[in-house]
């Protein structure tokens, strides 16, 4: 979560590991 301030490129990464911040 505290990775939702990475540029866009890495919000995908997190979509990956958090679908519910999707």
């Amino acid at each position: 979560m505290e990775q939702k301030f990475r540029p866009p490129e890495k919000t995908v990464d997190i979509a990956l590991s958090q679908p519910e911040y999707q």
